[in-house]
């Protein structure tokens, strides 16, 4: 269903959403942990804090869906409108 690192790309985090049609984010399923606690648990926090999306996802949208956490070495320029 999905590929990560798990050798080389230790700061990588990954979990399978529910979204509904009406966008509720529900029931993740870990399927890698970092490794490190606080990146860890501030993801589950992030997730916890985030019910729904702003609108409705597109028709075909799968109901499960994988999303990655990952932290890049560099950081990139910030764009503001």
């Amino acid at each position: 269903m999905f590929e990560y690192f798990p050798n080389n790309y230790p700061w990588s985090l990954a979990a399978v959403l529910i979204i509904n049609r009406g966008g509720q984010i529900s029931d993740p399923l870990w399927k890698k942990h970092s490794g490190d606690a606080r990146w860890d648990d501030s993801v589950r926090t992030a997730i916890a804090a985030t019910k729904r999306l702003n609108r409705p996802p597109p028709a075909g949208f799968p109901a499960r869906v994988v999303v990655r956490f990952d932290v890049q070495d560099v950081t990139e320029p910030v764009v503001q409108p």
